[in-house]
């Protein structure tokens, strides 16, 4: 059974684990697709040292430079992205307040956790989505993966609510 990841994501704890091998390979072409369009105007990017992939992404100068990337995988991403997300995300879960102040887990399986989390707090929908990405998807490119897993489990050791 593939071992859950746990992150610590706009100060929420979140755990993703790995999807099963026989859904993951079924989403992997449209993930790879969607890698590939990033990558591509991204690389240019790199290339002509309009970025370094070193430096601050926030700044505007950034931005500025990758919005090509963004644009293009924007609009491929456009109807895909609502059918998509919830699959990578199946076996996610949030840790966040309720209305009492106590911590208590959301499985983003559920349509009614997925859209309590993100109401309240739709600035982590990317980084959640790209955390189960690379949970998942890491595994089949184990280079990249061994990274991506590091990267995925660096704040594993942060503070975390208790449940």
């Amino acid at each position: 059974m593939p071992t859950p990841v746990e992150k610590l994501i706009g100060g929420l704890r979140v755990e993703s684990t790995p999807l099963l091998f026989e859904y993951a390979q079924s989403l992997l072409p449209t993930m790879m697709e969607i890698v590939a369009i990033a990558s591509q105007d991204l690389a240019v990017a790199v290339a002509t040292k309009q970025i370094n992939p070193k430096g601050d992404l926030s700044s505007p100068e950034v931005m500025a430079s990758i919005f090509p990337a963004l644009r293009n995988l924007a609009a491929y991403l456009q109807g895909k992205l609502e059918v998509l997300a919830p699959k990578v995300m199946a076996t996610t879960r949030v840790a966040a307040p309720i209305s009492s102040g106590e911590m208590e887990w959301h499985e983003l399986s559920k349509v009614k956790d997925r859209a309590y989390i993100f109401d309240e707090y739709p600035q982590l929908y990317m980084p959640i989505l790209v955390h189960a990405g690379v949970v998942t998807f890491s595994r089949f490119f184990p280079e990249l993966g061994r990274r991506g897993r590091e990267a995925a489990a660096s704040t594993s050791k942060d503070s975390s609510p208790s449940t």
